[in-house]
């Protein structure tokens, strides 16, 4: 049998994934996870400098039952970056069948990084245990998870006034 595996670009991503996809799989994922329905072993970090190399990547694998999905993201800091036009901190995704290892798709991962890591403080800021007492938002940086963030809360404030 003939594996078939995607490979899907940043601007693919960017296209097809908007900030509510992002909130709604981020509150299922919270819900799975206290189901016991992840699995998500810590984070390996591969720091790199002390080889000559300005940069480190952390190894994040999970496994999503409720999705039937495995993978690993690989994020990490490269500090060369920024003066050679690229984003200091980069992500790629690699997802598998958990039942066989067949590659189901390579990711580029900055904006779903980006996007994941901005939810989850407003999810659980505006969503989660302090909803009535969050009336106003305040936002520090200018990095594209900062961005996230504010996108992030945006689309979840304007859910709320659908309400």
């Amino acid at each position: 049998m003939e594996q078939k595996a995607l490979i899907i670009g940043e601007e693919t991503v960017r296209k097809y994934l908007s900030a509510e996809d992002v909130i709604d799989i981020c509150e299922k994922t919270w819900r799975w996870y206290g189901e016991g329905k992840v699995v998500m072993p810590n984070k390996i970090t591969t720091d790199m400098s002390e080889l000559g190399v300005n940069g480190w990547f952390n190894s994040m694998p999970s496994y999503l039952a409720p999705m039937d999905s495995a993978g690993i993201k690989v994020v990490g800091g490269y500090s060369d970056n920024p003066k050679n036009g690229l984003p200091f901190i980069r992500a790629n995704l690699l997802l598998t069948d958990p039942a066989n290892g067949d590659l189901r798709a390579l990711i580029s991962g900055d904006w779903i990084s980006d996007a994941r890591t901005g939810a989850q403080p407003a999810v659980h800021g505006i969503q989660g245990y302090v909803k009535p007492v969050i009336t106003i938002d305040t936002f520090f940086g200018g990095d594209p998870t900062a961005y996230a963030v504010c996108g992030t809360v945006v689309a979840l404030r304007q859910q709320d006034a659908e309400k």
